[in-house]
């Protein structure tokens, strides 16, 4: 009986991880679309060339911060 127990306790943290580390990439998601909001929405005073540099950097850094993010997610999985 306490192998059963032992082990469905063990099977319900591995479903808990999983949900979690699911969820984490929605929650980059929305951070990234809130982002491309407040740069195109907030930021209208700017010209057309000053938005786009503006953009292509943002979108240059936040691919590096998604890519280590990534690797960290990889490695705690």
């Amino acid at each position: 009986m306490e192998k059963w127990d032992t082990k469905t306790y063990n099977n319900f943290k591995v479903w808990q991880k999983i949900i979690f580390w699911l969820f984490i990439p929605q929650l980059l998601n929305w951070a990234f679309w809130l982002y491309v909001f407040i740069l195109f929405l907030v930021n209208k005073k700017l010209d057309e060339k000053e938005r786009r540099e503006r953009y292509v950097k943002g979108i240059y850094y936040w691919n590096i911060v998604v890519y280590v993010i990534i690797v960290i997610w990889l490695v705690l999985l």
